[in-house]
């Protein structure tokens, strides 16, 4: 099976205007269900810049395993063999997304034909 993938947008009905950049605060809202603005602060206090202008490794570690969840280091291709069913945070080359069950939400087709390289996963467990 392919990933497949379904348009995502989680920065409309925020007060900031859209971003570029801000993909891992779209990645972790949709995986976690919090509200972007949130998820977005979190980001900026703990990095000290603007997540519209990239994220740290560490700042999105340091939310996601507050929250629960569990990095798992894979540098694999990006692609269904490598990215378990359920809800997952997915870093890949320069971007993070949101995976649930082989459907990746992103504002764009990301995937770019399994091209790309899969780093880190992050999940919780239920």
């Amino acid at each position: 099976m392919k990933l497949q993938h379904a348009p995502y947008n989680a920065s409309i009905g925020s007060d900031r205007k859209q971003n570029k950049s801000d993909c891992a605060v779209r990645a972790i809202t949709k995986c976690t269900g919090l509200d972007y603005d949130k998820v977005y602060d979190y980001l900026w206090m703990t990095q000290g810049k603007r997540p519209c202008k990239g994220t740290s490794m560490m700042a999105i570690e340091s939310l996601m395993n507050s929250l629960g969840w569990t990095k798992q280091n894979i540098y694999k291709t990006f692609n269904s063999k490598h990215v378990p069913m359920g809800n997952v945070l997915c870093i890949i080359t320069r971007h993070a997304v949101a995976v649930q069950d082989h459907v990746v939400y992103d504002t764009y087709d990301s995937v770019r034909s399994g091209r790309r390289k899969l780093y880190c996963i992050f999940t919780k467990q239920q």
